[in-house]
């Protein structure tokens, strides 16, 4: 059975993002086809590639195994579940929108493109966006922010996590297909030539949150709350003695609350002009 421009393999969540570092490895299994046959048949090849993972110490985790019961996943599976339009459906959306094929012809990703990503995304980015919105204002009044002692350099409001949705919905609102990697940053500032400045200092700042982050689970923990107290075998790293005028934690602290807080103010901004006529 031929598979060829039939079957591709997409990374999905930092492994798409090409901020891998010791996460479990997102991925999406996608087959242009409605052919139960067909998929038995490309099950096996993927539960070999699974194995193989594993004996190399990467956790795969399949995006939409746990909702359909199987590794691989159809075109019209996806196509009955964007149609069901749920309050929930953003979410899959998002991981369609920030998938990145690892395995896959050009074919292929026309198919998926004209198939999903155009009809059920970039046609409808509308509700996707208002849904993007009421996630991210709905996140920021459960949680609070870390405090004084800390931050999470993830959820925290101008955190890793709005960088990226306020990208996704740039994506679908512009029809890009680039992932949210730093060369997105700098297609939307030529997509948007007002904004320029908005979406390279964006971008400046998802590097450096990104590049703290990764040093602080090096030398200290794997978690995404920075506590004050711990920084100092950061600074060693990122901000040796006297350089930058960063010499203690309380400093880089600092230089974190007030770039996360600018980046918000970024965000803030682009989201109030994504949508006519919408309050925040």
């Amino acid at each position: 059975m031929n598979t060829k421009d039939l079957l591709a393999s997409f990374t999905a969540g930092g492994h798409a993002r090409e901020q891998a570092f010791d996460d479990d490895h997102d991925l999406i299994v996608l087959l242009n086809s409605g052919d139960a046959e067909m998929r038995r048949t490309c099950t096996p090849i993927v539960s070999k590639m699974n194995s193989e993972l594993v004996k190399r110490g990467t956790l795969p985790h399949y995006r939409f195994a746990d909702r359909f019961g199987y590794y691989v996943t159809l075109f019209p599976e996806l196509a009955l579940l964007f149609q069901a339009q749920t309050e929930d459906t953003f979410i899959d959306q998002s991981q369609i929108l920030g998938a990145r094929v690892v395995v896959g012809s050009r074919r292929f990703e026309k198919a998926f493109s004209e198939t999903i990503i155009r009809p059920f995304i970039f046609q409808r980015n509308e509700p996707y966006i208002r849904q993007m919105i009421q996630e991210v204002s709905a996140r920021h009044a459960r949680g609070e922010e870390t405090g004084q002692d800390g931050v999470n350099i993830k959820e925290d409001r101008g955190g890793l996590r709005d960088i990226e949705m306020i990208m996704l919905m740039y994506k679908a609102s512009l029809h890009v297909h680039t992932p949210v990697t730093a060369r997105l940053f700098g297609e939307l500032a030529g997509r948007i030539p007002d904004r320029r400045q908005a979406f390279y200092r964006l971008g400046e700042i998802s590097a450096f949150l990104k590049h703290l982050r990764d040093i602080y689970r090096l030398t200290t923990s794997a978690d995404d709350t920075l506590i004050c107290a711990d920084l100092d075998r950061v600074l060693s790293v990122v901000a040796p003695q006297g350089q930058d005028g960063l010499v203690h934690s309380k400093r880089l602290m600092e230089k974190l609350r007030a770039t996360m807080s600018e980046s918000w103010e970024i965000i803030s901004g682009l989201m109030a002009e994504i949508l006519p006529c919408r309050t925040l």
